[in-house]
């Protein structure tokens, strides 16, 4: 379907509003970049490919694609590549929607299951365990259980466990860990390991700490 996306004036080659009979695209009012990317980053991948954010003003224009599409798309571009396969599933478990993406994409149900088996019954388990022998209710034992098990190389890719246990610890402040149910620590564990990256939402903080420990 042709869709009419701006019309420039060719004498003064600025663009103008106008309406020619063309019908146009689905449009929305942002204020700011910001609101466009959290509105992709909430777009699922069968909604299209992400938007094209133009300037009112200037009539600049930035395509932002939505994760939830880059990720069908890495996965399936190549996908005959083994690595790309495990790096897609492992996309799919950080993204926490494996249902949705595994619907339309059953080839990839038992790859993707293997990742998930390895995450929730070896890693999660195992981090939880390690966790569990670091921590004290008090700010300063935990820290000294920890800085003589996990000492910081001052290399944030090498200290991805480190800060898994810091972020637990802040997280579970005026909380007896001991006392907790496995689940609610395997959920604490999750919701962690899928945390994305404040500066790009786009990427997750320990997906490539993953994706060493699962050897994909």
């Amino acid at each position: 379907m042709l869709y009419h996306l701006g019309t420039r004036d060719m004498s003064t080659l600025e663009e103008i509003e106008t309406d020619i009979g063309i019908p146009k695209p689905r449009s929305f009012q942002f204020s700011q970049l910001n609101q466009c990317i959290e509105y992709v980053n909430q777009m699922s991948f069968m909604e299209g490919e992400g938007i094209v954010a133009c300037d009112t003003r200037t009539y600049h224009r930035i395509k932002i694609k939505s994760p939830s599409y880059l990720i069908i798309h890495y996965g399936t571009v190549g996908v005959e590549n083994e690595n790309k396969t495990g790096q897609f599933c492992l996309s799919i478990w950080l993204q926490g929607e494996q249902q949705e993406y595994l619907n339309y994409f059953p080839k990839f149900i038992q790859e993707y299951n293997e990742i998930e088996k390895r995450i929730e019954e070896s890693i999660i388990p195992q981090l939880i365990n390690e966790f569990t022998k670091l921590f004290s209710s008090e700010t300063k034992t935990f820290f000294d259980n920890l800085n003589k098990e996990h000492p910081s190389s001052g290399k944030p890719n090498q200290d991805r466990k480190r800060l898994i246990f810091t972020k637990l610890f802040q997280q579970n402040q005026g909380i007896n860990w001991n006392q907790l149910d496995n689940e609610h620590k395997c959920t604490a564990v999750r919701n962690i390991l899928r945390q994305r990256n404040i500066d790009n939402t786009r990427k997750f903080i320990f997906e490539k700490y993953l994706h060493l420990l699962i050897t994909i």
